[in-house]
């Protein structure tokens, strides 16, 4: 409901809108289609790529030149985010993005560019018969559907995939198995280690719950970031903490502060005791400690009180 009552925003802003999404679209099916695209490339189809390549090179340096913001491939919050897959790390407190340097971005926009490149180059003259036309139809009734409501991740590009890969495989063009198969293979390769950098990175989480159980701290008391105050508090409303008016108080959820005792977060917080530390281990994505941290109420007094006075 929200989307649709916030449309009267977005079609003023819709031409804005059509070149983002339009940007945001080709990188990210161009990277999901990186298999085929390099199981289909041949001779025959170099010389389209290649003015394929020159008007989308033109189309994404003009964005650049304008300041026209745009979400590159694989950046954080993506399906294949190197950082981690679930996201459950940019939820929880004391999260930093991991800085990736300018020349992989660049890297992996022009791959996933040149992915998108080859794929407009096989519909040259295409779209004639009555089955490419609607599978045309559906990919661009999709695609105004994610500009007008503004889903620019490259999760709701997925739902474009079934229609484009049709598109694809109704031409002339014909890709070799064993080629794709060895990059599907790699991209298998990649969910599965994100999967497990994820798991790694969630088990921690959940043991430094345990461990505030173990010490005989109710739930009440542990802030843990969106996904452990869902489950600990939200899904759980007898156990959540509550106001002065009884309401439930979910940090993260039904408010933005942290008043309880107990927080578990990424690293150290200003004006919290460290307790414990639990290590966890990752494959590709960075590895790191989750921290245990109790309010020291002293020194959140002494600093309050010191704002006050002007002292610091």
């Amino acid at each position: 409901m929200n989307r649709v009552h916030n449309l009267r925003y977005a079609l003023p802003l819709l031409p804005w809108a059509l070149v983002h999404g339009t940007a945001f679209v080709t990188g990210a099916v161009g990277l999901t289609l990186l298999p085929l695209s390099i199981a289909c490339m041949n001779l025959g189809l170099r010389r389209r790529a290649t003015v394929s390549v020159c008007v989308l090179g033109v189309f994404l340096l003009a964005l650049f030149l304008t300041n026209t913001s745009y979400l590159l491939p694989l950046s954080h919050g993506s399906t294949w985010a190197f950082s981690e897959l679930g996201l459950t790390e940019s939820l929880v407190a004391g999260f930093q993005p991991p800085n990736f340097p300018l020349w992989w971005s660049a890297a992996v926009t022009f791959v996933a560019w040149g992915s998108a490149a080859i794929f407009f180059a096989t519909l040259y003259r295409r779209l004639s018969r009555p089955g490419e036309a609607f599978l045309g139809w559906l990919t661009l009734g999709h695609f105004l559907l994610m500009v007008m409501l503004w889903l620019f991740s490259d999760r709701y590009a997925l739902v474009v995939l079934p229609s484009v890969i049709g598109l694809w495989l109704t031409g002339e063009v014909s890709p070799r198995p064993t080629l794709m198969l060895v990059f599907l293979a790699v991209f298998g390769g990649v969910s599965f280690v994100g999967v497990y950098d994820h798991l790694q990175y969630n088990q921690a989480l959940w043991q430094a719950v345990d461990t505030l159980h173990q010490r005989g701290i109710a739930d009440a008391d542990i802030d843990g970031g969106y996904v452990v105050n869902g489950w600990l508090h939200y899904a759980h409303p007898d156990k959540a903490p509550r106001d002065e008016q009884g309401n439930i108080l979910v940090p993260g959820l039904t408010t933005k502060i942290h008043p309880l005792r107990y927080q578990i977060a990424n690293r150290p917080v200003p004006n919290w005791r460290l307790v414990q530390t639990i290590p966890y281990h990752r494959w590709l994505g960075r590895s790191g400690t989750i921290c245990i941290l109790e309010r020291d109420t002293a020194r959140s007094l002494t600093a309050r009180e010191g704002t006050n006075t002007g002292k610091f």
